[in-house]
């Protein structure tokens, strides 16, 4: 390649292709499918457009480059065995790696997103960094070699079915003592779970589940210090009913049921530590609500606190159908916040938040433009 060439395209598939050196002067990588592709050496810092080098079969060993705080690349790599990642990637996302992946050094990051290592069947441990604050839907699903998770000690949040399918895995570290959200997939198919005895299954300070046949009749009691009850707390695989959870108030179904200003309004406030949204963190009850919601002539949306941006949207009702609705008919079952076609800021005054009555006001203004 040419001295000085500062951005890489490489698009399409390329079955010949063995060996691969990048210039230290390209700052910028697009690059398709090279089946064959044994040696990869790229520069010190470049950044690597989303979906890069995916299905790289033959390749063993990367070296990820400076510059790539968001990393969704080498998806389905299933010849890579390490993978050596700079301290400034902050999210990885997209799959990366794949069936030989044995040893990865996390480095800095601080969320693992959707899907990072799912199906990666070769790894058998993992050391989670002090700079991991979440761990997001099917991360290591189907790690079926995994038998321990080490540190975590600043996770909080474990996504649904994060490490569902880890049928060895028995050990997790920190976890149970910092975490305060899992769903009630997050452990399905595990040697854990099935270690654990019936009755009430607690992950750390957190009621997981009811694990067994609950009598009739039965009145559960709860440790003293418990922290939560997981969402979707369940009962052999369904959904406990009213009648064997009549000792707990009724869930509301979203966060807020009133009137501002005099119009009806409905929301459920969400926070997501990266730049992907699971719609699993969204129930089908839920969504159903809003619908019949806003069918009667009130306002439905999510307010969603993005993290690492530091920025809270308002999300409108229409928005969410929009991502639901491609989810359930086979498509990503998450978004992106670049994918938000129609969304309104809920901006802070004075350190304080005018929670969304600005807002409000501008979806009312777009629907009345539409109508």
């Amino acid at each position: 390649m040419p001295d000085g060439l500062e951005t890489l395209i490489l698009q399409g598939t390329y079955t010949k292709l063995t060996s691969l050196t990048v210039p230290e002067s390209v700052t910028h990588i697009d690059a398709g499918t090279f089946y064959e592709l044994r040696s990869l050496k790229l520069p010190q810092e470049a950044t690597l457009a989303q979906g890069s080098f995916p299905r790289c079969r033959r390749l063993e060993s990367v070296t990820i480059p400076k510059g790539n705080p968001y990393l969704d690349a080498f998806f389905a790599c299933d010849g890579l065995k390490s993978i050596t990642l700079p301290d400034d990637v902050l999210v990885l996302s997209g799959g990366i790696g794949g069936k030989s992946l044995t040893s990865v050094d996390l480095n800095q990051v601080r969320v693992l997103g959707e899907g990072a290592f799912a199906d990666c069947s070769a790894l058998t441990r993992i050391t989670l960094p002090e700079s991991l604050v979440a761990i997001e839907g099917v991360a290591f699903s189907n790690c079926t070699a995994l038998v321990a998770v080490q540190g975590g000690k600043n996770v909080r949040d474990l996504g649904y079915g994060c490490f569902a399918g880890c049928t060895a895995l028995l050990d997790f570290g920190d976890l149970p003592d910092r975490v305060r959200r899992v769903d009630h997939t997050t452990f399905e198919n595990t040697a854990w779970y099935q270690n654990q005895p019936a009755g009430v299954v607690y992950f750390g300070r957190i009621a997981y589940c009811y694990k067994g046949t609950m009598p009739e009749g039965t009145t559960l009691s709860l440790k003293p210090g418990t922290i939560s009850v997981t969402i979707g707390f369940i009962f052999e695989q369904e959904p406990l009913t009213p009648r064997t959870l009549a000792y707990f108030e009724q869930k509301s179904t979203v966060d807020y049921i009133g009137a501002v200003q005099g119009i009806p309004v409905c929301f459920d406030a969400k926070e997501c530590a990266s730049e992907t949204f699971a719609l699993q963190n969204i129930h089908a009850h839920q969504v159903a609500f809003m619908e019949e919601f806003e069918h009667q002539g009130g306002i439905s949306f999510l307010l969603i606190f993005y993290t690492g941006k530091n920025e809270i949207i308002y999300l409108p009702y229409r928005e969410v159908r929009r991502f639901w609705d491609r989810g359930a008919n086979g498509g990503r079952k998450s978004f992106r916040f670049e994918e938000i076609a129609v969304s309104y800021p809920v901006k802070q005054h004075g350190g304080f938040l005018v929670p969304y009555l600005d807002a409000i006001q501008q979806d009312l203004d777009d629907r009345d433009a539409g109508d």
